[in-house]
Formats: structure tokens, sequence, C-alpha cells
């Protein structure tokens, strides 16, 4: 994932790593790569059961405001999984596509690589592991607390979208994979972390 990341074709400014309490190797593994000037951050978060859904969209908040204290000028921010690799072209061709429309809030790959019989990508839903979003649309989100949407759950960033007129697109990039060695046994997390939210 870190790889495909800095083979990047887009110049990107800072890449940031939150770690939410692993116990595996991700802070060693991440590390190695500061030279190249990738940031390993702890997600500040309360050590818990790590379930799928909001504890997701907080971790990617505590994210976001590393990103914006690292480069307050930001204008897109790409946001992806552990499990996720890109092919080298990615943020260059999502990002072509919000310059081309002011009003394209936020936009992913809709061509996922997953297991077969585990997932289903729609073409309108964006996926939280691969989605750039625009800054703009982000500044609306937090000011919009009633929506929730500040807690970066992708579901209520697409409803804050629709709701205020801007879009939410997939496009057909090649080469997105999901390595998810682990994902039927966290679908049971995520279904958690789903009733939670309710």
């Amino acid at each position: 994932c870190i790889l495909s990341i800095l083979s990047q074709t887009y110049p990107v400014k800072v890449h940031l790593i939150v770690d939410d309490s692993s116990e595996d190797r991700t802070v060693e593994i991440a590390k190695k790569y500061e030279e190249k000037g990738v940031v390993v951050v702890s997600s500040g978060l309360p050590k818990g059961e790590r379930a799928y859904g909001l504890r997701i969209g907080l971790v990617q908040q505590k994210g976001i405001e590393y990103v914006t204290k690292l480069v307050p000028d930001w204008r897109y921010l790409l946001i992806v999984d552990a499990d996720t690799v890109l092919p080298d072209n990615y943020c260059e061709k999502i990002i072509y596509q919000m310059l081309k429309d002011k009003w394209l809030a936020m936009a992913g790959s809709s061509i996922l690589h997953t297991p077969v019989g585990i997932e289903k990508t729609s073409e309108i839903h964006v996926r939280g592991c691969n989605h750039v979003i625009r800054r703009r649309f982000y500044e609306i989100c937090r000011k919009m607390r009633k929506t929730y949407a500040n807690k970066h759950n992708e579901i209520l960033l697409e409803r804050t979208a629709f709701s205020i007129g801007w879009k939410i697109k997939t496009f057909p990039i090649e080469g997105v994979k999901e390595l998810r060695p682990t994902t039927i046994k966290k679908m049971g997390e995520f279904e958690k972390g789903l009733r939670d939210y309710k």
C-alpha cells in the first residue's frame, strides 16, 4: 500500500499513516519509509474494541486533522485503507476529473478486485478505502454538524453532497486492488459497527 502511494504520478505533499493501536508490524513497517516523507502518528483514541463503522470514521477524522496541521492549504485528500493497492496514475486521474468539474465533491474507483462473493461495489457509492475528497466540500461538512459528516463517514458525506447539490462519482480505473485475507472474519465487526451507529 505504501509503495503504491509513493509511486503516484501526481505530486503528493504529505503521506500520513494513522495507527489505531495496531497489534501487528504496522508502525515498524511504516517507519522504514520516514526518509521518503511518510509520517506515522497515533490515532490518539482510547484503546477499545476495534469495531468497524464509526471507529474508522473517527480514525480518518484524526488523520485529516493531522494533515491540516502539516499542510494547512491542502486542496485534495486521498483516503486509503492499509489493504488497498493503487495504480501509479490513480490520484492523477481522479484529480483531473475534479479540476474539470468544480462541483465534484468526492470521487474514487468503481473497480475493486476483491475475492469473489465477499463484496460488490455499487457504481454510486464511493468507497472509503480509496477516495479523494475536495477541501471546500470537507469544510462545508465540518460546518454541518447536524449531519455528523464531520466524523468522515463516507456514506454520510455522500448524503451531504446530494443534499447540497454536489456530485459523488466513481471512475473505472484499472489496477485497483484490495488485499483482504481477513475480510470474512471482519464482516461481523462491520455489522456490529453499523448497529452501534444506528
